[in-house]
């Protein structure tokens, strides 16, 4: 039970009428958007090689842990291990690499 429907029942019994099932859903999360959350991470671990590291291989790093956490397998930390590498891998493209590009 969420913290709005248990506010939600709270108020509706302090005047006198209990919702039913039907007035208020749970909307319970279901292992679709694990998956969502599971492909995000890898697009947002892939982005970082190229574009902001920092930014996007923080997020997949974020949503690896999110998929581990909410899935009993462990393809979670396989995105996690994966997002850490991209944001090394993109650190070091922006650190070494890129700076050779630009002229001094």
């Amino acid at each position: 039970m969420g913290l709005i429907e248990y506010l939600w029942r709270k108020v509706s019994l302090s005047s006198g009428s209990a919702p039913s099932s039907e007035q208020f859903p749970s909307l319970p999360m279901g292992p679709r958007s694990v998956t969502r959350s599971m492909g995000i991470g890898v697009a947002c671990a892939f982005i970082g090689l190229f574009i902001f590291p920092e930014i996007f291989g923080s997020a997949g790093i974020i949503l690896g842990a999110y998929a581990w956490k909410k899935q009993k397998g462990n393809s979670g930390l396989y995105i996690m291990i994966f997002a850490i590498a991209c944001l090394l891998i993109g650190m070091y493209f922006t650190a070494f690499i890129l700076y050779d590009l630009v002229p001094q």
